[in-house]
């Protein structure tokens, strides 16, 4: 099991005891994901889904072939705010559609649709 920081704990030992440390990093995690997404809208861009858990920031052309193993959510939202016309607000559906449409997603490309 990985180790955490402090002492030797497992991860889930080390927010037991630590509780104050990973609320505060999920306070901020959601305060800029909800910046993010209201300054891109606050609503899908294709059927204006407008629940905030479902939505998810997507690129507008697709798969992005440069690095991001160094780009945090934090990192990541920052982008959003600076370059806000490479991204767009999908909601989950939408965004699925759209990487299948757009051949995004790993594995067979067709599938065949079974009638009653």
């Amino acid at each position: 099991m990985k180790q955490a920081k402090s002492k030797g704990l497992c991860p889930m030992h080390y927010r037991r005891v630590h509780p104050q440390k990973s609320s505060y990093k999920s306070r901020l995690y959601y305060r800029d994901r909800d910046r993010a997404i209201q300054f891109l809208g606050g609503k899908c861009v294709r059927c204006g889904f407008s629940d905030h858990r479902a939505l998810q920031i997507d690129h507008k052309k697709g798969r992005v072939k440069e690095p991001r193993q160094d780009m945090t959510c934090t990192k990541l939202y920052a982008d959003v705010l600076i370059n806000s016309h490479k991204y767009q607000i999908l909601c989950a559906n939408c965004n699925w559609i759209k990487r299948h449409e757009e051949r995004e997603v790993p594995g067979p490309r067709t599938r065949k649709v079974l009638e009653d």
